[in-house]
């Protein structure tokens, strides 16, 4: 019995030895780090790195979130676009039962007849397809010319575009200056609006200017105007102001 007790002692004597020697441990290597901090809060070198780590990991974090932005947005267009295609040949699909049913119970000339006004609708559809491509190039060497000129108007370049081609998607045909002209329209009315709205701003302030500095030669009018109930010089330009 007394000899498992000597066994039991040198255990927790091994046990406490094997702790203090942990807990030094960690008491050495958290001065270390204390040290090493200290000796990069001093070090402007250190410092300086600190600060460029810093902004390389912020530019890293930057460049993540405008690619993870720019995946959904493609990945959202690419839904849209799938799913475009997959109703316009649902409808091409339809459109072709529909026609066959259709052929199907004419006649042998009916369906010659068909045929050929098919062929024919074909043959002109082409055609202005062909004729709105040609156009279209034209038309977009000459607005080249006119931004070439005009370097100013280079800012609607997209959009001008943008509209054009919807135009031509929707089986139309709008040459581009005559979207960019609408764009400068657009934009004279809105800013010919604004102004309007600042000059009756700028001159509802004036008068309420004039009428306080005017309130105190005025002022025997002005209180007898209170006491009968009628409004002051001030109180009426503030008005008009107001309704403006």
């Amino acid at each position: 019995m007394a000899e498992q007790d000597d066994i039991d002692d040198d255990i927790d004597e091994q046990v406490d030895e094997a702790v203090d020697e942990v807990e030094d441990e960690d008491d050495a290597g958290h001065q270390e780090a204390d040290r090493g901090q200290e000796t990069d809060e001093e070090d402007p070198a250190a410092l300086k790195a600190a600060q460029q780590r810093r902004k390389i990991e912020a530019r890293a974090a930057e460049r993540r979130a405008e690619n993870d932005r720019i995946a959904r947005e493609t990945a959202r267009a690419t839904a849209e676009e799938t799913t475009r295609i997959s109703e316009s040949a649902r409808q091409r699909a339809e459109a072709d039962r529909l026609e066959r049913e259709t052929v199907a119970n004419m006649t042998e000339d009916q369906r010659i007849q068909f045929t050929m006004a098919k062929q024919l609708k074909n043959t002109q559809d082409g055609l202005v397809s062909v004729q709105r491509t040609t156009q279209s190039a034209a038309d977009q060497s000459s607005f080249d010319r006119l931004l070439m000129k005009k370097p100013q108007y280079e800012k609607y370049a997209v959009d001008v575009e943008q509209r054009h081609q919807n135009s031509l998607n929707q089986g139309m045909y709008v040459p581009r200056k005559e979207i960019l002209a609408h764009l400068l329209g657009t934009r004279a009315l809105t800013d010919e609006r604004s102004d309007n709205v600042r000059k009756q701003k700028d001159a509802g302030a004036r008068r309420v200017r004039e009428a306080r500095g005017n309130s105190g030669r005025a002022a025997r009018g002005d209180t007898a105007g209170r006491s009968s109930g009628g409004k002051s010089v001030v109180q009426k330009a503030e008005e008009a102001d107001w309704a403006i």
